[in-house]
């Protein structure tokens, strides 16, 4: 048992250290349920608190969800059985031309940009599509199982947003529009048959599909 808990400090110890030294990316500001911090392959449990870095990983288990906070104010609730990859955040005050980029890999999200959000500098990715947001509150699922929630699935609850897929179509979206990329792969059809956009706009997505509202949802208001 004392092997085991000098274990865990010592790896919060290593957690902490590699914040120290490397671009925070945001903050754990509340957590509830199996939700973990995944970086340079050790894992750690998401207490509130929690300097994220470039390049963490975030993984919630079933009926668990985190809310993140970023520098700009933007706060970023991570829902269920759901796995994102903050890929890329440049040091806050410092002038760069990188985007900040989020990837989920699996599972749904919702973002609300904060008062410092600028046009371009957010971006979200999936497999096959990128999104992004004009100062806005959006709601964002992917899903490689079979069925209709498959694909990318992204909903404008205020603002403006963006999806691109990787055949060259984009959608533009406003407040109470949703939109679907299609997972990116080749289907058969018949000489002269025109497939269809990967990205389109849908009169809503299937029900359930961006996760049930959880006990972290009054805090994104």
């Amino acid at each position: 048992m004392l092997r085991r808990a000098c274990s865990g400090l010592l790896l919060a110890s290593a957690f902490a250290l590699f914040a120290a030294t490397a671009s925070i990316a945001g903050t754990v500001t509340a957590s509830t349920g199996d939700v973990q911090i995944v970086r340079n392959e050790r894992s750690l449990p998401a207490a509130v608190g929690t300097a994220l870095v470039e390049g963490d990983i975030v993984l919630t288990g079933s009926g668990a969800e985190t809310l993140l906070t970023f520098e700009s104010g933007a706060r970023m609730l991570v829902r269920p059985q759901s796995r994102l990859h903050l890929i890329e955040f440049p040091q806050a005050g410092k002038p760069t031309m990188r985007d900040k980029t989020i990837r989920i890999v699996r599972g749904s999200m919702r973002y609300v940009s904060g008062k410092a959000i600028q046009y371009g500098r957010v971006r979200f990715e999936t497999r096959g599509v990128s999104v992004g947001i004009r100062g806005t509150d959006i709601e964002l699922s992917f899903s490689e199982e079979q069925g209709d929630a498959r694909g990318t699935y992204l909903r404008v609850n205020s603002g403006q947003a963006f999806l691109s897929a990787l055949d060259g179509t984009t959608v533009d979206l406003e407040a109470g529009q949703v939109a679907h990329g299609a997972l990116p792969g080749l289907r058969t059809r018949s000489p002269g048959d025109v497939p269809e956009p990967a990205a389109q706009r849908v009169e809503q997505a299937p029900a359930g599909v961006f996760g049930t509202s959880g006990s972290l949802e009054d805090l994104m208001r």
